[in-house]
């Protein structure tokens, strides 16, 4: 199948890889920990909010977790979680980039966590189309 359009045609996809820093410890004692795993499932929830709240009705953006690492075993709390996000947008890029990190170190800061390590993958930049071409 072949297409094409006017203007743009597919949006822009950016990926990251976000580790986010705890203390482990053993789960009988949680409280002498910082627990990366429920850090990460407050940010998997917060992040829901960016494109909800922050981007107009209308306006097309997307954000994905699209997996979580973490741990090994069920009796220890582990001391980093590895994050893959991806975002996807035509007109809210920066907007939508900025957001998420700007929501990952707000749950760092409120869980006492340190700066998460954000590794940008390889963008993909937004198709447009040649409109004296179509």
């Amino acid at each position: 199948m072949i297409g094409t359009k006017r203007g743009a045609m597919v949006s822009s996809v950016d990926s990251f890889t976000v580790t986010l820093k705890g203390r482990g410890g053993h789960a009988a004692q949680p409280h002498l920990t910082i627990d990366p795993v429920l850090l990460a499932s407050q940010i998997v929830f917060r992040l829901q909010g960016i494109v909800s709240r922050e981007i107009k009705p209308g306006d097309f953006a997307v954000i994905t977790v699209g997996s979580i690492e973490a741990g090994t075993v069920s009796n220890i709390i582990p001391d980093k979680a590895t994050m893959t996000i991806r975002a996807r947008s035509r007109d809210n890029r920066d907007k939508l980039i900025t957001g998420f990190k700007r929501f990952v170190r707000a749950e760092c800061l409120a869980s006492n966590s340190p700066e998460p390590l954000f590794e940008p993958g390889r963008p993909s930049p937004e198709l447009l189309i040649d409109e004296g071409m179509t």
